[in-house]
């Protein structure tokens, strides 16, 4: 049922604290994805799929599932972007908020961010 559909996540670039996440549709409902953390000194790459909203979700989360391909292998990933205003460090104002949760890692909370809008 989601042919022909298109990601709500066509390009995504988004940072916190000593992190920041790069995601860019691929097609259908897939997306790769870029994360950077510990200050630049740790990328990884993986892959991310919209699977359409979760039932219990407000219509203000996009969620995306997929995996990091880190040093220690393939690790699950969930990337949760919130329609809600947010000021960074440097007081600019982003209309989305992102969170990271990669397993065994700390959970990458309170970033900023911009869905491109084509």
């Amino acid at each position: 049922d989601q042919v022909g559909k298109v990601s709500p996540v066509p390009a995504f670039k988004g940072f916190g604290e000593h992190w920041s996440i790069d995601i860019q549709a691929t097609g259908e409902m897939n997306h790769k994805v870029d994360l950077t953390w510990g200050s630049g000194s740790e990328k990884a790459s993986g892959s991310a799929r919209y699977n359409g909203q979760p039932a219990d979700a407000p219509n203000t989360l996009i969620v995306l599932s997929g995996e990091l391909q880190t040093q220690a292998g393939a690790k699950p990933m969930t990337i949760e972007i919130s329609k809600k205003e947010c000021i960074d460090d440097g007081d600019n104002k982003h209309m989305h908020s992102v969170d990271v949760s990669v397993e065994g890692m700390d959970k990458l909370t309170g970033g900023c961010g911009d869905l491109a809008v084509y």
